[in-house]
């Protein structure tokens, strides 16, 4: 039998593992170069979100890497577990 996750194991899985859908990163985090992706990688999968919010469907998400706010969102058009985006941009691009 398939297992059954929430939205949120969904989402966290994409975040955290990049797998289950497509990681996409914004023209702003691409300038940076690789040095600050690799740090933004580890920000964004390292982060832990509140145990107090088991209603959230963990679908957006800001961290602080370095001196630059940091944001992400999810979002799938509702045909499957792999159809899911996760898109990592500034915080002034979102």
């Amino acid at each position: 039998m398939p297992e059954c996750l929430t939205e949120a194991e969904l989402n966290d899985r994409l975040r955290t593992a990049f797998t289950g859908g497509r990681v996409v990163i914004s023209a702003g985090v691409d300038e940076l170069g690789p040095a600050w992706i690799t740090d933004i990688f580890y920000g964004v999968t390292s982060y832990k979100y509140p145990t107090d919010t088991p209603h959230y469907d963990h679908a957006r998400g800001a961290v602080r890497v370095n001196d630059r706010s940091i944001v992400w969102k999810i979002g799938h058009a509702c045909r499957g577990e792999e159809d899911r985006t996760l898109t990592i941009m500034l915080e002034e691009e979102s």
